[in-house]
């Protein structure tokens, strides 16, 4: 089982760095790419399946975007589905009852039923990921490369919990497809999932995601407030910090 597992995850990987040559030479998604995608869906509910529904954003493909995450919106049961993340040593709640029922009924088999594993872009996948999630793979400073150990090799990567990423990928979709009123309705899920989902591993990055969305919409003073509440909740290695820097001097310069 385990085997299986990790030959999705690195089908998946191989499909996301196949994409990203072929976007940045050609803005789309090769075919080769897509075999690799497809070896890759089960490996659980969410994270595979959003890698293939960001390749296709990045390629500015949204009809094939959009029909890939309203798939995953479908299969993301929010009374089974629990996000599963071991990026951080976190504090974890107990999983719902849900998840609990479907994992004893269906033992190791479960996993691609009812957990959402964190979504991972590697440096070289960039051509993958949209803009406001690269900042993320920069998140040390120089003060604090030093300081980092064995275990911190994820902070180098884009990582973000399914679920937010779901949202934010569903936002912005819509919004290119002018699809309005779902667009608001996944930024307010998003905001729920943010405040509401107590199992989230990078609570962190979705709320820098969301500040650069307030941002792109010139509410800086708002966009400020969701940057500093990343930093509250991750004082160390968050890209929130170049961030806060970035939005303070708009909103210098826009005063001028």
């Amino acid at each position: 089982m385990a085997c299986k597992f990790l030959t999705a995850v690195l089908s998946s990987t191989l499909g996301s760095l196949t994409a990203s040559c072929s976007i940045c030479s050609s803005s789309s998604v090769s075919s080769e790419a897509l075999k690799w995608f497809d070896a890759g869906l089960d490996s659980d509910v969410s994270s595979c399946r959003l890698k293939k529904a960001s390749a296709f954003f990045c390629a500015g493909d949204m009809n094939a975007t959009y029909l890939i995450l309203e798939d995953i919106r479908k299969r993301y049961d929010l009374n089974v589905v629990e996000p599963v993340c071991r990026c951080t040593l976190l504090p974890s709640h107990p999983a719902r009852e849900g998840f609990k029922t479907a994992a004893y009924r269906h033992n190791e088999g479960a996993f691609k039923h009812i957990a959402a594993f964190c979504v991972k872009f590697l440096r070289c996948e960039s051509g993958c990921v949209p803009k406001e999630l690269q900042y993320e793979m920069y998140r040390s400073t120089i003060a604090e490369r030093p300081l980092r150990n064995a275990d911190n090799q994820w902070l180098d990567l884009a990582i973000i919990d399914s679920l937010t990423y779901l949202l934010f990928l569903r936002f912005k979709t819509c919004g290119r497809l002018g699809k309005h009123t779902e667009q608001k309705q996944a930024l307010e899920d998003l905001l729920r999932a943010i405040d509401m989902e107590p199992n989230l591993g990078h609570r962190e990055t979705a709320l820098n995601l969301v500040g650069q969305i307030m941002e792109k919409e010139g509410k800086f003073a708002t966009a400020l407030k969701f940057f500093i509440a990343s930093f509250n909740e991750r004082a160390e290695h968050n890209a929130a910090k170049v961030l806060i820097c970035k939005v303070l001097a708009k909103m210098i310069n826009s005063d001028r």
